[in-house]
């Protein structure tokens, strides 16, 4: 009979650990397709600043005087962005970098990447959000056991992106922690996975993903202690 118990806790205790991983791994995806919409968003935008020949040939004019045309253009593209960004709110500054001395640094109209006329680059376009809005799943608590941590990915490292108020919802993780889940990260040589490791706070399965139009890399952890107190440290 005790045997059969053993057996049974066992089996009950990979069950669970099982259903975490689905759970955990459904639960990160849905964040990164909001990741992923926001990105979708801020190529839109682009393609719209992009979209008008007579505002891009404004951007790269090199007289100082502007003709009544121009100024007309100029009008008409500012409220076309306007309009855009008005519908799209959680996006919610868009600035321009013109390689042109004419035209100020930051035009009032952040993804930084080149800004390009016919293949050819004029500047940087901007769009950015608040940390709040685009990375909203760090800001609040689905589960006192569910931890969410954000990093660039940079020549296999993995660089925390936090602050104060990450910090508070989501227990921080060590510099051995973060080396642990670097380890784990680039040993599995995939953009998705999920693998189980120990903690400060005890057993905890990770599933990430990465997004490569970002560098970035999403981490979200399930802590086991609340299950079982006695899992010994093994990859899923």
């Amino acid at each position: 009979i005790f045997l059969g118990i053993i057996v049974f806790t066992s089996n009950l205790q990979k069950e669970q650990i099982e259903n975490v991983k689905r759970e955990n791994e459904l639960y990160l995806q849905e964040n990164i397709q909001n990741i992923n919409s926001y990105i979708d968003s801020f190529a839109q935008l682009e393609s719209a600043a992009n979209a008008n020949d007579d505002f891009m040939l404004f951007l790269i004019n090199r007289n100082s005087e502007l003709s009544l045309e121009e100024i007309d253009t100029l009008k008409k593209e500012t409220k076309v962005l306007s309009r855009l960004l008005l519908v799209i709110p959680d996006i919610y500054a868009l600035r321009l970098f013109i390689d042109n001395d004419y035209i100020p640094e930051s035009w009032p109209v952040c993804l930084t990447k080149p800004f390009a006329y016919k293949g050819n680059k004029i500047g940087n376009i901007q769009i950015s959000m608040k940390m709040e809005d685009f990375f909203s799943f760090a800001y609040e608590k689905e589960s006192p056991n569910i931890n969410n941590y954000i990093f660039k990915v940079e020549n296999q490292e993995l660089i925390p992106i936090t602050n104060d108020k990450i910090n508070a919802i989501n227990t921080p993780l060590t510099e051995s922690e973060i080396d642990l889940l670097s380890l784990f990260y680039n040993d599995n040589k995939s953009n998705s996975s999920s693998f189980k490791i120990h903690t400060s706070k005890g057993q905890t399965i990770f599933s990430y993903e990465y997004i490569p139009r970002m560098g970035i890399a999403i981490f979200t952890g399930f802590n086991l202690t609340t299950l079982n107190h006695s899992f010994l440290w093994s990859k899923c």
